[in-house]
């Protein structure tokens, strides 16, 4: 039995034109490029199809490269393409667990660009222990174990379910 995943790229694989072949011809994925415009602040489609610098900044990049992803998985869906699961490489994380879940865009596209990364090196400490606490489903007070496995069902040969305060 084989299994479907589709992992979605990070920031750093956008360029020019990115989705306009989905866009032309797939009425899923024009469909939700429309929606994803009118979320927006600024022109997705031009920012995607067309040559422009400002796609390398992170506050285009980000909801661009989402977009497009979610536009490609519209498509794949509609022809009974369904992951077993998904992944993604940073900013690819988003549109994993969109896809996962549901790709529409008023639920995955903020109405603000997306940020940039925090501002200092402690606030990013933060932030990602707030994200695997909350990816893990635990609070940030809670123990946790070593492993991304729940504790009790790690593989011997990584933490042996030893709990460690955060």
């Amino acid at each position: 039995m084989s299994k479907l995943a589709f992992i979605f790229p990070g920031q750093g694989a956008q360029k020019a034109g990115m989705g306009k072949d989905f866009y032309e011809n797939s009425e899923a994925a024009r469909s939700f490029f429309d929606q994803a415009q009118k979320i927006l602040d600024f022109d997705l489609k031009e920012m995607c199809f067309g040559e422009h610098e400002e796609l390398n900044l992170t506050e285009y990049t980000q909801p661009c490269m989402v977009s497009v992803c979610l536009a490609i998985v519209q498509e794949l869906k509609k022809r009974g393409i369904n992951p077993d699961i998904t992944a993604g490489l940073s900013l690819g994380e988003y549109a994993a667990v969109a896809a996962a879940v549901r790709s529409r865009p008023r639920r995955t596209l903020p109405r603000r660009r997306f940020q940039s990364a925090p501002a200092s090196p402690s606030d990013w400490r933060r932030g990602r222990k707030a994200g695997r606490a909350s990816r893990r489903g635990r609070g940030p007070s809670r123990p946790s174990c070593e492993c991304s496995s729940e504790a009790g069902a790690c593989p011997p040969h990584r933490c042996r379910g030893r709990s460690r305060p955060r």
